[in-house]
């Protein structure tokens, strides 16, 4: 009777297991004083599948140290009973899992649901097992407690040591500064003393008649006043007291007046003696001289200066500075500037406002009472290093100061990166709308200008190649080749855009129901206007040139038979290629088609100064062929577009303006027309669409120009490889300091050009005819 019930149990269990049931069972019932390890099934099924060992008990046992290891519990708890029902659960557990995941569907699904809910209590033992555990841990977290308190102890003896130091370093230093000053209060006084002294010489009893005295005497005489006059100013300047005019009345009732000392004087200048540590510095910066480079000229210099003065018989000898000079120079300015660390600790900069007055203060007296900051930015990258640059510029009716550099930053031109690294940036440009200096108040008007990528980022827009790309308007780029078709002013204000619906768009998720018309992000700038963001005549230049080269390449490529993912092409054959790549190297430019490492033929693009040779010595009747139907057209758009850049770089009135648009119009018309309605590219939609509005509203577009701020670009490239540590941000911390050395320096030891440029219209140097704001 046993047997079959035995066997009948044995059936039913056969059957369950073979339907996807399973139990669960406990290898002892837990109270609850017993120590009971919770584990999920689903976790436990997933280590025996990961488990490297064949099932059994050294597969549980290295399970259930996984589970000791992750709730932090001993390994000595382990034992074989622990184990077995480990066991035992893990069998139970697995074959109708596996079963029913072999069966896949919902029945798979099911079960992988089902032991992701179950939970198995597996006993650690009694109560004694459990208190210990807990004892342990106890224990733990006292010692952790005990060292972070003695680690505190003697954090707080260190620091009431540093304490002391400073305390006494403060001491002794007012104790010198008091010394200081008592000498020299007694320099002045043997000063004021040595002066009364001379007076009271030059009116004696001896000089009485003027012609008693030979020439000898009296230019002794007057030497020695010099130097001692000199000597007195010098001692007053020890003082902080600067003598700008000193007048002498002698015995005859000659007044002397001195109101420039050393010119009177005659004594000769630093710079007469020898090259100044500032302009030595200066030339160190700008052309990257190593300091073993320094150190091995100035030493020979010296030598040289030397002999040249003992063959003269010069008793001033020149001297040379030398490179402890420049160094101690160097940490004196890196003083005086604001560099800081940003607070995300990717980059350094320096706050607007003191850039600002530094510039304001260096070109004093500054005559203007409204000024126009640019503030841009660009990145650069070499290989996995991607560096951006932030940057402002000062710009006025008839000046423009050079590009400065803001905040540079080891990142790339994405929105969050920037958003955190332009945080003191948008508040100084919110706040601060006027500044004062010397009195006078200046105020402030903030623009954005830079490539179209870095204004779509600041805008929170797309990337340019969306479908609503523009950041002036919400026009689809398959609609920038239709630029004849005449707008009403309706069409036109719904389809510009406005930084308040940007805000707004950006909080909408696109579908087909709702278009956000590429608004991602809010904008980083939300108070300047659109108006007031500028395209960069750079780069329209540029990248419609470009765009100009590569459709003459790509009938260059046909007309030699070389399909577009054509491999191993031989160039030798290819008639017109070789010549169009003579022609450019006739110009002096080294460029050529090459093989890349994947077998297809490519060329590299042409930089701003080559295309201009290319467009001024270019014949098209040579790579487009004297019987192609379009070459007249494909000659109109090589020589319009040349006269349209130059047009957008000067002051036009509104009658000039539309004449502007209908030519960029009709430009870009032609374009579409040689070509396909897929090669209106975005630069060539806000040429024609969006330039005469910025001209209109800001004057010519030259002075807005990303020239200087690309040549800056590429310089602090090159520092940051040629010219610092390499070490994250403290060479960008060394980059900005070098920067800002040149900034300060430029003024007073830039070298004078040459020739200067002069213009035809004013007669005033500086400018030419184009930048002039007379020539309206």
């Amino acid at each position: 009777m046993a047997g079959l019930i035995f066997k009948l149990m044995l059936v039913i269990v056969t059957l369950y297991l073979a339907f996807g049931g399973k139990f669960v069972a406990y290898g002892v019932n837990p109270n609850d004083s017993d120590w009971i390890l919770d584990i999920n099934c689903y976790t436990l099924f997933t280590l025996v599948r990961e488990s490297e060992f064949e099932p059994g008990y050294q597969q549980s046992e290295s399970i259930l140290k996984v589970f000791f290891k992750s709730e932090d519990i001993n390994e000595k708890y382990i034992d074989g009973n622990m184990i077995k029902r480990l066991t035992d659960k893990i069998r139970n557990t697995m074959k109708p899992a596996v079963k029913a995941l072999k069966a896949g569907g919902r029945q798979g699904a099911a079960c992988l649901d089902k032991l992701k809910q179950t939970m198995y209590k597996l006993k650690l033992g009694g109560v004694k097992h459990k208190l210990e555990h807990e004892l342990e841990s106890e224990k733990k977290k006292r010692k952790l407690a005990e060292n972070e308190l003695e680690n505190e102890k003697k954090k707080g003896k260190v620091a009431e040591k540093e304490g002391n130091k400073h305390a006494k370093r403060a001491k002794d230093e007012v104790k010198k500064r008091k010394q200081l000053a008592l000498e020299c209060k007694k320099k002045v006084k043997k000063a004021h003393a040595m002066i009364a002294r001379i007076l009271r010489r030059r009116q004696g009893k001896r000089m009485t008649k003027k012609d008693k005295y030979g020439r000898t005497w009296m230019t002794m005489k007057k030497k020695d006043l010099n130097n001692s006059i000199k000597f007195a100013c010098d001692l007053l300047a020890e003082e902080g007291v600067s003598v700008q005019r000193m007048l002498v009345k002698d015995t005859y009732g000659n007044t002397v007046d001195f109101a420039n000392i050393l010119a009177n004087i005659g004594i000769p200048s630093e710079a007469s003696l020898g090259p100044s540590v500032d302009r030595m510095l200066y030339i160190k910066d700008v052309f990257m001289i190593p300091d073993l480079a320094y150190q091995a000229v100035a030493i020979e210099s010296s030598e040289l200066i030397k002999l040249i003065a003992k063959l003269n018989k010069l008793n001033d000898v020149p001297k040379y500075p030398s490179l402890y000079a420049l160094q101690a120079r160097t940490k004196e300015l890196n003083g005086v500037f604001s560099v800081e660390r940003l607070a995300n600790g990717k980059g350094v900069q320096e706050r607007l406002e003191i850039k600002l007055r530094r510039l304001l203060e260096n070109v004093w007296p500054f005559p203007e009472d409204e000024v126009t900051i640019k503030i841009t930015g660009d990145g650069t990258t070499s290989g996995r290093l991607h560096i951006t640059n932030f940057g402002m510029c000062v710009i006025t009716n008839s000046w423009r100061s050079d590009d400065l550099i803001l905040a540079i930053a080891k990142i790339g031109e994405k929105y969050n990166d920037i958003l955190d690294v332009l945080h003191d940036v948008i508040h100084d440009s919110k706040t601060l709308q006027s500044i004062t200096i010397h009195g006078k108040v200046i105020k402030l008007k903030y623009i954005i200008c830079a490539d179209l990528k870095f204004t779509n980022v600041i805008l929170g827009l797309g990337a340019c190649s969306a479908n609503c790309p523009c950041a002036w308007c919400k026009m689809q780029s398959s609609q920038f080749y239709d630029v004849v078709r005449e707008e009403t002013n309706e069409e036109i204000s719904s389809c510009a855009r406005t930084i308040g619906e940007m805000q707004q768009l950006c909080q909408k998720k696109k579908s087909k129901k709702h278009d956000n018309y590429n608004c991602i992000k809010p904008p980083i700038f939300p108070h300047i206007p659109i108006s007031h963001i500028i395209p960069d005549p750079l780069h329209l230049y540029l990248r419609i040139s470009d765009q100009l080269i590569r459709q003459l390449i790509l009938y260059i490529r046909t007309s030699d038979n070389i399909r577009k993912n054509q491999k191993n092409v031989d160039k030798s054959k290819c008639t017109t290629v070789l010549k169009f790549e003579q022609f450019v190297q006739g110009l002096g430019i080294d460029w050529h088609f090459y093989t890349d490492k994947d077998g297809f033929l490519t060329n590299d693009t042409f930089i701003g100064p080559q295309h201009q040779k290319i467009q001024k010595a270019i014949c098209l009747d040579d790579f487009y062929g004297p019987d192609n139907p379009k070459l007249g057209q494909l000659k109109h758009l090589w020589t319009e577009f040349v006269s349209l850049i130059n047009e957008m770089k000067q002051d036009m009135t509104d009658e000039q303006l539309e004449i502007f648009k209908s030519r960029t119009t009709a430009w870009v018309d032609c374009y579409y027309k040689v070509h396909t309605s897929h090669d209106i590219t975005l630069y060539m939609h806000v040429f024609a669409k969006h330039v005469d509005d910025s001209i209109r509203l800001h004057g010519n577009l030259s002075k807005f120009s990303q020239q200087t701020f690309e040549k800056l670009n590429d310089r602090i490239k090159s520092w940051y490889f040629s010219a610092s540590n390499h070490r994250n941000v403290e060479a960008l911390m060394q980059v900005m300091n070098k920067q800002n050395r040149i900034e300060f320096l430029e003024p007073t030891c830039q070298r004078e050009p040459k020739y200067r440029v002069t213009c035809s219209v004013c007669s005033e140097t500086g400018h030419n005819k184009r930048t002039c704001p007379e020539n309206t």
